[in-house]
């Protein structure tokens, strides 16, 4: 393989050809385009040339060619990344510096040719012995590159001359780098889902692998410079279950906080950083790239039309609205998605998969609300569409719940074991009150809704609800569990401050004023909404998860020692009663490294959470015959009857 460097009149590359002089392969060019295809190029800088590299990347990826590069600035030298093929390069790792070190030298200082101010002088810059160590390592990473370029590929090394250190960065790639854009045009086979047979641990477990390590994630994703996870955290304010934060920027101000909550703190670690990779997948499409962008007159051949998720109703748009208005007229991107009624590849509405599609879409026409409602992870596709599905079930039985105002069945739980027992006396000696309820609809699959009231005096939240869904009635109060005793303690310290106070109190007399995420929880931490939840604690009716659950405790159902046989089961449960299940594979090269897929799945008809009152999306004919389908009540009710209020859905 030919070694090509740029001559760029620097001191580091000057030193490094002095090193490297005993070698008669290594070819000194003016210009990138004098670099043969399938060759190493070395790039060395004594400032961060930031336009001339991303130009030198762009020709590098068109031409196949390798791309070692240095620079260095003031004290610091930065060897990598070394790009090659499809890994990440500087214009990568200069997103990530913009977007979690705004302040960093790299992004203050890029195009800044400090050292020409020296003129002539710029060994008085630098220390002969910095610069000599740090062509050194260059000449070792070369040499790894030649060997094993895996060692040294989506990795950076900084070295300070004046701390007297070397640090390593991981650095994955940006899957829109503007220059080393990689993504696959996205197609119909692309998006083709086949089901294959997963055996299972055991009949009663659902997720196929318990030895992932969080150290493996840890490692990869988090770095407070580099990482697409910035840093993780123990929440000191979960004071019952350990509970792990995790902060994601996947733009500069904006955290998609992912969170882990479980017993043991080692298994909410790794599920913090499992919940991250989810929200990083949801928020754009990193699998491939749509060029389709048509209305849905010019496409329905293949499309799904939106009407089937249930768009916003204009009766419901308040002064906060701000999406346009859709029509089958008007124009968006398309992505390919999954019938399992059909069995084939369609498309679907982009902005229904990924709900922040305007990142990587210039102006889009937003005309519908979403959330990573359906979106699930799992080490293989079947896995990830189960529990997505468990997802889309559990909020949709939440909100019919919610907007009947239905008279749920108190769940008995004094049968529960010891583990549960335990941490429930714990928080009811805090004076917490936590009550689980039915909701499971007409799928027969065990939902539960969580419910908290603090029964102090000087509550800060006075209520939290949570929600679970899962073939195992006993997992599925677990979860809900779970979200409720990890989370009020981090809430009663957040909600108290007077802002929140104020906001609390404006929201509770005017639901119009719910417009974010944060409202549903801060709303109903008011005293006085308690009263809106009466519905719930008027409840006459309580038995226990065997009497609620039959299916689960006498038969055989999802019980398979398949996994794929207990998703067809539910598929053709779910076929039963609705038009279709559409699943969108959004598993790109980061997630499939990891040995993981995740999916963004949808039942129409289904109720879909939505945040802001402003955004609710209500499909009345599931609101009304819903309780019916379930054999819940006799009669529907009124649409004037639908509950008014912003759910409390956390």
């Amino acid at each position: 393989m030919q070694l090509f460097i740029l001559d760029r009149e620097s001191v580091l590359q000057n030193e490094f050809l002095y090193q490297y002089r005993m070698l008669n392969d290594l070819h000194v060019v003016k210009d990138v385009k004098d670099v043969n295809p399938n060759s190493i190029l070395i790039g060395l800088y004594d400032f961060f040339d930031y336009d001339f590299e991303k130009e030198a990347v762009k020709y590098c990826q068109e031409h196949e060619i390798s791309y070692l590069r240095a620079n260095l600035l003031f004290e610091t030298a930065t060897i990598g990344p070394f790009y090659t093929e499809n890994s990440s390069c500087i214009d990568c790792l200069y997103e990530r510096l913009s977007v979690n070190q705004p302040e960093e030298l790299m992004v203050l200082y890029r195009n800044y040719n400090y050292s020409a101010d020296f003129l002539g002088e710029k060994h008085l810059i630098w220390r002969k012995e910095f610069i000599t160590f740090v062509c050194q390592e260059l000449i070792s990473w070369l040499q790894i590159f030649l060997q094993n370029p895996k060692e040294i590929i989506n990795k950076i090394v900084v070295i300070n001359d004046d701390k007297k250190s070397i640090q390593e960065h991981q650095i994955n790639k940006n899957e829109y780098c503007d220059s080393c854009f990689h993504l696959p045009d996205d197609s119909e086979e692309l998006g083709a889902i086949h089901l294959k047979s997963r055996l299972k641990p055991s009949k009663d477990k659902y997720r196929l692998r318990e030895d992932f390590d969080p150290k493996v994630f840890k490692k990869r994703m988090v770095d407070l410079k580099t990482g697409k996870t910035m840093h993780s955290y123990f929440e000191v304010e979960s004071k019952y279950v350990p509970m792990v934060g995790t902060e994601n920027y996947i733009e500069q101000g904006a955290n998609e906080g992912a969170f882990g909550r479980t017993f043991d703190f080692q298994s909410s670690e790794l599920s913090a950083y499992l919940e991250a990779l989810e929200r990083y997948s949801n928020v754009v499409n990193r699998k491939s790239f749509s060029r389709i962008y048509a209305s849905y007159n010019e496409v329905k051949e293949y499309a799904i039309n939106p009407h089937e998720l249930t768009l916003h109703d204009d009766v419901l748009k308040n002064e906060y609205f701000r999406l346009h208005d859709y029509s089958e007229d008007l124009k968006f991107h398309w992505v390919w998605g999954y019938s399992f009624k059909k069995k084939k590849s369609v498309l679907m509405p982009e902005q229904m998969v990924f709900y922040k599609d305007e990142l990587v879409r210039d102006k889009p026409k937003r005309f519908v609300y979403e959330t990573s409602n359906g979106c699930a992870l799992g080490s293989t596709i079947e896995e990830a569409v189960l529990y997505g599905l468990f997802e889309v079930i559990e909020r949709d039985n939440f909100l019919v719940s919610w907007y009947n105002r239905l008279d749920l069945t108190e769940i008995d739980i004094s049968g529960l074991d010891e583990d549960f027992q335990i941490l429930h006396g714990l928080i009811e000696a805090d004076g917490y009150r936590v009550r689980f309820y039915d909701t499971t609809m007409e799928l027969g699959i065990p939902s539960v809704w969580a419910f908290m009231v603090n029964e102090n005096e000087d509550a800060v939240v006075k209520t939290y609800s949570a929600a679970g869904c899962h073939f195992n009635p006993e997992k599925a109060l677990m979860s809900a569990f779970i979200e409720v005793v990890s989370s009020v303690p981090v809430y009663n310290k957040v909600f108290g401050e007077e802002h929140l106070v104020e906001r609390k109190n404006m929201i509770f007399s005017d639901g119009d004023k719910a417009t974010e995420f944060q409202d549903h929880v801060l709303l109903y931490s008011h005293p006085k909404a308690l009263e809106r939840l009466d519905f719930l604690l008027n409840s006459t009716q309580k038995k226990t998860l065997n009497e609620l659950y039959p299916e689960w405790y006498t038969t055989d159902h999802f019980k398979h020692a398949d996994l794929t046989a207990d998703l067809n089961e539910l598929i053709d449960r779910l076929l039963e009663q609705y038009d279709d299940v559409y699943a969108v594979d959004i598993s790109g090269d980061f997630i499939k490294s990891f040995d993981l897929r995740c999916v963004k799945v949808f039942v129409p008809g289904m109720l879909t959470m939505t945040f802001g009152h402003q955004y609710r999306r209500l499909n009345m004919e599931r609101i009304i015959q819903g309780p019916i389908m379930a054999g819940r009540v006799h009669q529907p009710i009124d649409e004037r009857d639908v509950n008014p209020f912003p759910h409390p859905f956390p």
